[in-house]
């Protein structure tokens, strides 16, 4: 106890514990003045590899990055589409915000029914086109819409009528009914929302083998560029919100945050299908091999899980599709895996350009993928996660791929509660034995 006159000593005193941590400063007088904040910022009282882990996780960009940034490319922050506080600067490139300036500069055009000409359509993505190290054919180019203007804008009116169906240009307020109070278990979620309702986390994989869980269900696989909201899209199928703490899938800020393939049940019990979460591609927050790793990684599970009803590609709204994706889909093409392709982040465009970005897409892969097949490109699908626009119908369709592609026992009907596991799932249980 510290006893006297007023002076300098009976104003403030520190003390350290057993492990030598500066504690907190105190006054005679009871006022606690905490002064951990400022310790932690010259690293008092911390261990050298907290600190280090502590300077490798900042956000704070390195010189070479600020030096990068404030050059000519400095207006082209616009085009973050109001993300510029909440986007890490590590995790998006010039030539990545250079891919939005273009491309929403031809949404704008033909929004507007100013259809873009064909050498400037094809020619949009020959920057950043270089050949895939796989495969024989030649860089992909965007086929130009020669309809005419009349013809555009009826479609695009039709376009917005459909999105504003499913949640889209009404707000940009979280619909009512997507994200619901959860009831946590350890590694459980389950909600109230038509989205899922109920997830359970069945574990991950870094190679193959792949697991083989107790029921084979179908499995539907997100793809995507890193960023383009992957995980965040896993928690949505849960019913788990952004930004929200009850999530299973780690969604991160940072390019290149997954680095496994996580495995999730999704449904209400009995569970309907199996979501498997994988690495992205294309630029991340990581080293050459890593990212050369998580592209070997997620190709072998493409080409080789026998139970992969659906590979969904998710492409960000406001950047459209870019080199790596049609390196994707030329690869799930070539080994036959059923895709369907994903705009992201819906909520960040006008409805108009919205609209237009899912009629260019579709009249780009239909072009590019389907032009000499009696097949039909599969439907452009659009969602929000942050709103939830879009989330329902997606779990709609994908209790539906789910379900054409299962039976359950022998001696259950239809409409019976059993378990309904893929139908290749007693050929894998023999793969698996051999």
């Amino acid at each position: 106890m510290i006893t006297g006159h007023w002076s300098l000593s009976t104003y403030c005193f520190h003390a350290y514990n057993y492990s030598g941590m500066l504690q907190k400063l105190w006054c005679c007088q009871g006022i606690l003045v905490p002064i951990r904040t400022s310790v932690r910022r010259i690293g008092h009282g911390m261990k050298k590899n907290t600190i280090r882990n502590n300077n490798k996780k900042s956000n704070k960009p390195t010189p070479e990055q600020i030096e990068e940034m404030t050059s000519a490319d400095m207006e082209l922050k616009h085009y973050m589409h109001g993300r510029k506080n909440r986007e890490r600067l590590d995790s998006v490139t010039p030539s990545i915000l250079k891919e939005r300036a273009r491309h929403q500069s031809r949404l704008v055009s033909f929004a507007t029914g100013n259809n873009m000409d064909e050498e400037s359509s094809a020619n949009e993505y020959e920057d950043a086109s270089v050949e895939d190290d796989d495969f024989t054919d030649k860089e992909t180019s965007e086929g130009s819409v020669t309809t005419n203007s009349v013809q555009v804008k009826t479609d695009i009116r039709r376009e917005m009528l459909a999105l504003s169906e499913l949640g889209f240009g009404k707000s940009k307020q979280r619909l009512s009914g997507v994200y619901k109070d959860l009831a946590y278990w350890t590694d459980q979620r389950k909600t109230g929302t038509a989205a899922g309702g109920f997830a359970q986390f069945q574990g991950s994989a870094v190679h193959a083998p792949w697991p083989a869980f107790r029921h084979l269900l179908p499995e539907l696989a997100f793809t995507g560029h890193s960023n383009s909201g992957k995980s965040t899209l896993v928690n949505a199928m849960i019913g788990v919100r952004p930004n929200s703490q009850g999530g299973l899938a780690k969604a991160h800020e940072r390019a290149g945050w997954t680095d496994e393939v996580f495995f999730y049940a999704l449904g209400k019990r009995p569970p309907v299908l199996t979501l498997a979460d994988l690495p992205g591609y294309g630029h991340a927050v990581a080293s050459t091999s890593d990212i050369r790793r998580w592209k070997v990684l997620s190709r072998s599970y493409l080409s080789q899980r026998v139970i992969l009803s659906r590979c969904f590609v998710l492409v960000d709204s406001t950047r459209g599709l870019c080199r790596d994706d049609h390196q994707m889909l030329r690869f799930l093409s070539k080994y036959r895996v059923s895709w369907q392709v994903l705009l992201t982040k819906g909520d960040l465009l006008p409805l108009d350009q919205l609209a237009a970005c899912r009629l260019l897409t579709a009249h780009e892969l239909s072009t590019t993928y389907f032009a000499d097949s009696v097949v039909k490109a599969p439907e452009v699908g659009v969602i929000s996660c942050n709103t939830g626009a879009g989330v329902q119908a997606l779990w709609r369709s994908m209790s539906d791929i789910a379900r054409a592609d299962s039976r359950g026992p022998p001696g259950h009907d239809e409409e019976s509660t059993a378990v309904r596991e893929h139908k290749l799932a007693n050929r894998m249980r023999n793969q698996l034995r051999a």
